[in-house]
């Protein structure tokens, strides 16, 4: 049996009204394996090809977390703007990001996250890389898609861990809930 199959074994139906709407971050197969992640973890990735341009070389990372959008104004505000001879209309730009703090306690989830803003920041030399993440929490009008009817948006971006918990008395497990921060690299009209 594939990683992948193994995966794909070992999901946990959270449809309910009330279930939390996940953070997905695309995680590479290789990376699972490189990390050599035990079988019982595996419910913490989907294997769901949530774009047409998945493959089976990656699955995503299921993150649940307390969620808080950050926007960053760049520019002056938007709205008319008079010029010499008459009025025009300057558009201001955003960034956008989160920072979630994450509920789960599965050092695996570190781990992996951990990894992945390794190989985004030295993938290429002197080149980042973003991460991929398909956000369910906050969606963006005009950038969204419809997935068994939840509505998401695609973010590529930087991602760092504020701060590295400690693990607890059980090291597969972290002591405390934790936060990491999402940058987007696109920068948004507003």
């Amino acid at each position: 049996m594939t990683i992948l199959e193994a995966i794909a074994n070992a999901q946990i139906n959270c449809q309910r009204k009330l279930a939390r709407l996940p953070l997905l971050v695309l995680t590479p197969v290789a990376v699972i394996e490189d990390l050599q992640i035990a079988s019982k973890w595996f419910y913490l990735f989907d294997p769901t090809h949530y774009q047409e341009t998945d493959t089976n070389n990656y699955v995503y990372l299921k993150l649940f977390t307390d969620y808080s959008p950050e926007t960053n104004r760049l520019g002056d505000s938007p709205g008319l703007k008079t010029t010499f001879s008459r009025t025009g209309y300057g558009a201001s730009t955003i960034k956008r990001g989160f920072k979630a703090t994450v509920i789960q306690k599965e050092r695996v989830i570190l781990e992996v996250l951990q990894k992945l803003i390794l190989i985004s920041e030295s993938s290429k030399y002197n080149q980042f890389s973003p991460i991929k993440v398909v956000d369910f929490c906050s969606v963006e009008l005009g950038d969204r898609f419809i997935y068994n009817n939840r509505l998401a948006t695609v973010r590529y971006g930087e991602m760092i861990i504020d701060e590295t918990p400690p693990l607890g008395y059980d090291q597969n497990y972290i002591n405390s809930n934790w936060s990491l921060t999402f940058t987007e690299v696109n920068l948004r009209l507003k």
